[in-house]
């Protein structure tokens, strides 16, 4: 039972890691996409945890997130779905489904962010 509540604790902590540190995680693989640095070891290091870090969210987080919105209203309440998922949607009223995906908009309102800010930095006002 302890090892069964420690991966679950321990699941729980990495998805609110994840959800906390979304904007940073995607500057930092953005930033070294566009200008990656290989002349030590530890420049090399950073640029592969840039990309693993613009991987995880640009393509693993949506389609956790994609795969949230599916489930039933009724399996969010559930305690074994909530003590292994319920970081995404801790805090949060489960009464419809627009309200139990807060992060995912959340989520998309940053990644937007980031792209107006960097895609548009040349653009003249």
């Amino acid at each position: 039972m302890v090892d069964k509540m420690k991966r679950k604790l321990f699941f729980g902590v990495i998805l609110e890691l994840l959800l906390e540190s979304y904007l940073e995680l995607v500057l930092t693989g953005y930033l070294n996409s566009k200008a990656p640095i290989f002349t030590t070891n530890g420049d090399t290091l950073a640029a592969y945890v840039g990309y693993a870090c613009l991987f995880i969210t640009c393509f693993i987080m949506p389609v956790t997130f994609l795969w949230m919105i599916k489930q039933p209203l009724n399996r969010l309440q559930e305690e074994d779905f909530y003590n292994k998922w319920g970081s995404f949607y801790q805090g949060v009223k489960t009464n419809s489904k627009i309200n139990a995906n807060f992060f995912l908009f959340f989520m998309v309102r940053r990644i937007i962010l980031i792209f107006i800010a960097f895609w548009f930095e040349d653009m003249v006002i």
